[in-house]
């Protein structure tokens, strides 16, 4: 399948899922990464959405995933309680499993992962991984 319909079909299964309204916007990501790496970053994504889901008690959250440059960016987004004071990035001791997880897929996709509680609340997880090939797929 396209990674990219995999990643929205994921988001969309996650707006059905609960209460929380979502804003969902995927571009075009198809063949940027191995497909080894795909797998890799749709696991961080959708561990993200299923942390929406579980913890951040939020009515509203927003994906994104999109091409900027020689990077593949996702930012999953709620706006529930947040997992620190606002403005902060969150620190280790509050990562479970699911999230050390997600941080050693960044790892290995040679990327990074953030957290980041915003002043207005809620928390962002940021990834941002390197496009091995950055000329190949460049419809963005």
């Amino acid at each position: 399948l396209e990674f990219r319909r995999v990643l929205f079909r994921s988001a969309l299964d996650a707006s059905r899922a609960g209460d929380t309204q979502w804003e969902i916007d995927i571009g075009p990501i198809d063949g940027l990464l191995s497909k080894d790496h795909e797998v890799h970053f749709y696991r961080i994504v959708q561990e993200a959405l299923g942390n929406v889901l579980r913890h951040a008690r939020s009515p509203r959250a927003w994906v994104s995933v999109h091409r900027d440059g020689g990077v593949l960016r996702a930012s999953v987004k709620d706006n529930g309680p947040g997992l620190a004071r606002p403005g902060a990035v969150v620190d280790d001791t509050r990562r479970g499993f699911g999230l050390r997880n997600m941080e050693e897929r960044a790892v290995i996709l040679g990327g990074c992962l953030r957290l980041v509680s915003p002043p207005e609340g809620g928390l962002i997880v940021c990834l941002e991984v390197p496009i091995p090939n950055p000329r190949h797929g460049t419809e963005d």
